[in-house]
């Protein structure tokens, strides 16, 4: 659709008789490139498309066909490239694996990336210039914790590091990457809540700084973020006692406080979940998922500007 809302098209895509999940996509040049998850009778197998930005010339191509479960598929288009990240079971737990292909859809070639013998979810990534870092959940010593990882952009020097060691679960994490910094968000139980917490480090993997948790007494889910400016934009899904609700959140890296000021942007009877967002050209644009009281709906909202509000969210040091 147009970003003042108007011409809003929809057009079903696929017609294979097996279920998709977690669809993703980027906007590249003129084409708009996809990916998702999707189920052959025995297994999850990554799927890739690539089409027209005006929805001409869809084309859809199988990728993997191994008789193993692929979860929560990503993915960048970096010059004549496509990066990609994805969750794959190797019969005991699931393990991280990346692939790269042309644009063009050629060369694909997918690696296996870790063995061992935990649980890890939810892997994320960003490239810059000729780094790739990635970022994921894996359950150690009782708890999922939070662990990055970077590798050159050609495959090699593939190297993880444990971030956190708390004994709280943290989980679903985010991260964007720029030429100094990488800053990450994450879910984590505080041990009475579901917290946001929100760190960064330098691109060199020194100066790890984890600030602390937000303090409301409130569940929160499914945070996402961008930074702009110096200044932490992110939405989330936060129980307000009732129901699930769209809350956005800045957070200015610039002020030594780091109070995070919070707006509660929907007040309707019914649970919201799986919020997404995007600056862009001064704008703020939103998409979640919303129950109508008989089926999960899609929402999508924008904001021309993010006054502070109250402050909802408190970041405290550890």
């Amino acid at each position: 659709m147009n970003t003042d809302g108007s011409g809003w098209t929809a057009t079903k895509r696929t017609t294979t008789p097996f279920s998709k999940s977690y669809p993703q996509f980027q906007v590249n040049n003129g084409k708009i490139y996809l990916i998702w998850s999707e189920a052959d009778g025995t297994h999850n197998q990554i799927w890739t498309a690539v089409m027209n930005i005006d929805g001409t010339g869809w084309s859809a191509v199988k990728r993997t066909s191994t008789a193993a479960d692929k979860e929560t598929p990503q993915l960048q288009v970096v010059n004549n490239s496509i990066h990609f990240v994805w969750g794959e079971s190797d019969g005991f737990n699931s393990q991280i694996w990346t692939a790269v292909m042309n644009t063009d859809g050629t060369g694909w070639s997918a690696n296996q990336r870790t063995s061992a013998v935990t649980p890890k979810l939810t892997p994320q990534f960003h490239v810059v210039e000729n780094k790739i870092h990635y970022v994921w959940s894996e359950y150690l010593g009782g708890h999922f914790q939070v662990i990055t990882a970077t590798m050159n952009t050609d495959g090699t020097k593939w190297a993880g590091t444990q971030r956190t060691f708390t004994s709280r679960d943290k989980m679903f994490p985010q991260l964007q990457a720029s030429e100094e910094k990488i800053y990450y968000v994450w879910r984590e139980n505080d041990g009475s809540h579901l917290q946001v917490r929100v760190s960064w480090m330098n691109v060199d993997g020194s100066g790890w700084y984890s600030p602390g948790l937000s303090e409301s007494p409130y569940d929160k889910t499914h945070p996402q973020f961008q930074v702009v400016n110096n200044r932490v934009y992110c939405v989330l899904s936060q129980d307000d006692g009732s129901y699930d609700q769209i809350w956005t959140v800045t957070l200015d890296l610039s002020q030594t406080d780091l109070r995070a000021d919070a707006i509660k942007r929907t007040s309707s009877e019914f649970s919201k979940g799986y919020p997404q967002m995007q600056v862009f050209n001064r704008k703020i644009y939103y998409i979640w998922c919303e129950n109508d009281g008989s089926n999960i709906q899609i929402w999508t909202a924008v904001s021309s500007n993010f006054a502070p509000g109250a402050v909802d969210l408190l970041l405290l040091d550890d």
